[in-house]
């Protein structure tokens, strides 16, 4: 059983799109980062 469940999930602000179709789930005892550029949505989807 997923503890989180992100699918689909496509962000923009303005014309500019941030995120795209982003897909993923967390378990009970997952560990996950997020590494990318700055302004790379990383903040947003979270």
């Amino acid at each position: 059983m997923s503890l989180v469940r992100v699918h689909n999930v496509t962000v923009r602000f303005d014309d500019r799109l941030i995120l795209r179709d982003v897909f993923f789930k967390l378990l009970k005892g997952d560990r996950v980062g997020f590494i990318g550029r700055n302004g790379g949505g990383k903040t947003t989807l979270l």
